[in-house]
Order: C-alpha cells, then sequence, then structure tokens
C-alpha cells in the first residue's frame, strides 16, 4: 500500500520520466550550459567596450547609462528566455512530442521580463524594509522576509514556465500562476515531498564528508572535504532544478 502511495506522488513520475528520457536530461543540461556560456560571452563584450571603473562609465555615457544597463539586462534576459524557451519544449517532451516551434519565443520572453520586473519590484520592497531593521534583528528579519520571498519567488517562477507550455498567452498564465500559488498550491505536496527527499539526500553525503574530515585531519583532506561539499551542493541545486522544472510540468497537466 505504501509502495502504492509513492508511486503516484510527482516525484516518482518525475523519476520514471527522468529516466526514460535520458537524451532529454542531456538536452536540457545542455541549454543550460549554453545559456551560461552565452552570459559570460556578452559579459566579456560589454567588458572590453565598457570602463570597470563607476565614474568613467558615467562620464561617458552619462544619463544613457541607465538606458544602456537595461539593454545589457534586456540581451541577457533575451538570452535566458531563447535557451529557456527549447528546455521548455525538451520538458513537454517528456510526456508529448512536438515539432520545436519558435512561433511563441517573443510571448515567452515578455513573461520572463514580467517575472523580472516583479523581482525587482519586490527587492526593492524589502531593501527599503532592512533600512528600518536594526543590525541586531538583522538575521530574524533575513530568515523571517528574505528566505520565504525566495521560495515563494521560485515557486512562482515554476508555475508561469509550467502553465505557458501549456497556455501561451501571457496574461492568461500570468494569472493563472498568482491564483495557483495563493490558492492551489498546497495541493501539490508532490513539490515538498520531492525537495524534502532531495534535500535529505543532500545532508547525508554532507553529513558523510563532515564525518571524514573529523577523521582525516589534515590540510589536504580539509580542502578536498571543502571541494566535494561545494560540488555536491552545486549538483544538487542543479537536480532539484530540473525535477522541480518537470514536477510543476506534471502538476499543471493533472490539474487540466
Amino acid at each position: 500500500m505504501k509502495k502504492e502511495w509513492f508511486k503516484k506522488t510527482l516525484f516518482y513520475e518525475s523519476i520514471q520520466r527522468l529516466k526514460a528520457y535520458p537524451r532529454l536530461v542531456g538536452a536540457i543540461l545542455l541549454m543550460d550550459i549554453l545559456f551560461i556560456v552565452s552570459m559570460l560571452v556578452l559579459q566579456n563584450v560589454f567588458n572590453v567596450f565598457i570602463p570597470r571603473n563607476v565614474t568613467e562609465i558615467v562620464q561617458l555615457f552619462g544619463p544613457a547609462v541607465v538606458l544602456f544597463g537595461f539593454a545589457y539586462y534586456l540581451l541577457l534576459l533575451f538570452s535566458y528566455s531563447f535557451f529557456g524557451y527549447i528546455m521548455l519544449h525538451c520538458i513537454k517532451s517528456f510526456v508529448k512530442k512536438e515539432k520545436l516551434s519558435f512561433r511563441y519565443l517573443g510571448k515567452y520572453f515578455l513573461l520572463n521580463l514580467f517575472i523580472f520586473i516583479l523581482g525587482i519590484i519586490c527587492v526593492i520592497i524589502i531593501n527599503l524594509g532592512l533600512q528600518t531593521v536594526r543590525p541586531e534583528f538583522m538575521k530574524t528579519y533575513i530568515l523571517a522576509i528574505l528566505v520565504p520571498f525566495l521560495f515563494l519567488f521560485m515557486i512562482y517562477t515554476f508555475l508561469n514556465h509550467a502553465v505557458f507550455i501549456e497556455t501561451k498567452n501571457v496574461k492568461k498564465v500570468i494569472r493563472t500562476s498568482f491564483k495557483i500559488m495563493f490558492t492551489e498550491i498546497k495541493k501539490y505536496y508532490g513539490f515538498l515531498f520531492g525537495n524534502a527527499v532531495l534535500l535529505g539526500i543532500l545532508l547525508i553525503i554532507l553529513a558523510v564528508l563532515w564525518l571524514i574530515g573529523m577523521i582525516f585531519h589534515g590540510r589536504t583532506e580539509f580542502i578536498m572535504r571543502n571541494i566535494l561539499s561545494g560540488m555536491a551542493l552545486i549538483l544538487f541545486i542543479y537536480i532539484a532544478l530540473i525535477f522541480n522544472r518537470i514536477m510543476f510540468y506534471l502538476a499543471i497537466l493533472k490539474k487540466k
């Protein structure tokens, strides 16, 4: 009976989908790598033509520096949207095969632009609140406000992208995501269960590395432990990212 319950979870279904289509997982990984490469290339190109000193930048561009900075982030956001669009196609292919079309790339870019602007507004509001907090209450403020915000914003982003796969109307995507976010998110226990399992695995790995560090006290062992811990953390974050992408899409499909 317990096994039957587990097989009905989004976590289990996501595992089965990922195991069945390793090429799609590889394609998603490739898109993430290409986005990182494009981001580094874009940054290096701007560094060649733009001075690093803030004063020199202001003198060079004057009031247009704000527009120039905005253009840089728009290019970065377009790169993210381009590779992310292909990634969404791969995620949909876990369930249904379709030919890749860039017909709705512009709409996906607008959706990401909305999420980006929303994130900036929220950060500004949080930062204004931060200015009023006493230093002794700073940690409490971060735990009570910043951590929940990042968690909820991550959920909202995943929801938008998952809904967009099935609904290409940007206004409807935003409206539906907000509705699910505040009225129906409790139904997606698979999200919490899946991430709890992944977090548990990470903690076990970190505990093993910590025990190894306690047994071996040499400098080399200490450095290796820190390197392995960092690699485990990065790997966990990426695996959790892939799982959440497909789990949210499967959750949206179950809602239909």
